[in-house]
This record gives structure tokens, C-alpha cells and sequence, in this order.
């Protein structure tokens, strides 16, 4: 993977804990897309999976902006089919 890209994705991991305020989660995510933009496909495709995995796990504010920087890195173009099974719905939380 592309370094810079997998150094933005670390601290945006290290940032993922209870009291992560919307700015720093944005900024993160800021960092990640500039990257991204820059890195290759096998990257992007990467970083987009390491995103995906956290939307599921983290509190339902916060994965919404996840979400948001997955369509993101689809649109500079991260493959999402990976990413989309019909056969297995994400769960919903509450």
C-alpha cells in the first residue's frame, strides 16, 4: 500500500476512541482522500476495505463520516464490489 496513504489510515485508527470530536474525524478523513488521490488503485481499493471494516463497529455518528470518505474513495476511484453483498445486509444498530 501507499505509505502516506497507510500513514493517514493509522492515524485515523488512532483517533477512533470514545470523545473523537466531528473536527478531528473530518481532518482525518481529509488526510486520507488527499492521499488517495494520489496513490495507486491496489491502495485506494485498500484503504477503502480498511474503512469499510470500521463502519460497522464504531458509534453511528462517526460512521456516517466513514461512509461518507468510502463514497469518497470510490469516487477517485476505489472499487466498492468488494464492499456490496446483497446476500448479507449490514447490520443496523440502534
Amino acid at each position: 500500500m501507499d505509505q502516506q496513504l497507510a500513514s493517514a489510515l493509522q492515524r485515523l485508527d488512532a483517533i477512533l476512541k470514545p470523545g473523537l470530536t466531528e473536527e478531528a474525524l473530518n481532518d482525518a478523513l481529509v488526510e486520507v482522500f488527499q492521499h488517495a488521490e494520489q496513490a495507486d488503485p491496489e491502495s485506494r481499493d485498500r484503504a477503502l476495505a480498511h474503512l469499510a471494516k470500521h463502519v460497522a463497529t464504531i458509534p453511528l455518528g462517526p460512521a456516517s463520516f466513514l461512509a461518507v470518505g468510502c463514497g469518497a474513495l470510490v469516487e477517485v476511484g476505489a472499487n466498492p464490489s468488494p464492499h456490496c453483498h446483497p446476500s448479507s445486509p449490514a447490520p443496523v444498530r440502534h
